[in-house]
């Protein structure tokens, strides 16, 4: 039989250690986070007859603070004063500002391990509007007068 690999311990990080994409930081980092305050943005059905909830939770650690969107069933888990313990999280842009997420391939659950008792609200990350700046190549410098050809 072939043997275990061992199981290696995940590294959480802090909320003020993340980045916009596509940055290392933005994407499958494990982070806990407490819900600060909850508001809800979208509760509807669908044509399809399901339900469509989408709530926006201000979370955040003693480093900084971000705003979490939170769809479908995690929005019964997200409430006021909660600490969540997400893994494979992840960093969406939502009008040139940041966004934490949790996707299908992650996993938001309540944390009875870490707490955090006081959140750093003034390092709100979701504040930063950020801008889409193309890169700029320098200049190649010019040669005049010069040919291949070996004149």
């Amino acid at each position: 039989m072939a043997e275990e690999t061992p199981k290696i311990k995940p590294t959480f990080c802090k909320v003020g250690d993340l980045e916009t994409p596509p940055s290392l930081n933005s994407a499958g980092f494990h982070v806990y986070v407490k819900v600060v305050s909850v508001k809800k943005k979208l509760d509807r059905e669908t044509l399809t007859g399901t339900r469509l909830r989408i709530n926006e939770a201000l979370v955040g650690d003693e480093t900084a603070s971000i705003i979490l969107t939170v769809r479908g069933d995690q929005v019964d888990i997200v409430k006021e004063g909660v600490v969540l313990c997400i893994r494979n999280g992840k960093i969406e842009m939502y009008q040139n500002h940041m966004r934490l997420a949790v996707d299908k391939w992650g996993k938001m659950e309540c944390s009875t391990e870490d707490t955090i008792s006081e959140v750093n609200e003034e390092e709100n990350k979701s504040n930063v509007e950020y801008e889409l700046v193309d890169r700029v190549e320098a200049p190649q410098a010019e040669t005049q007068g010069t040919t291949d050809r070996g004149d």
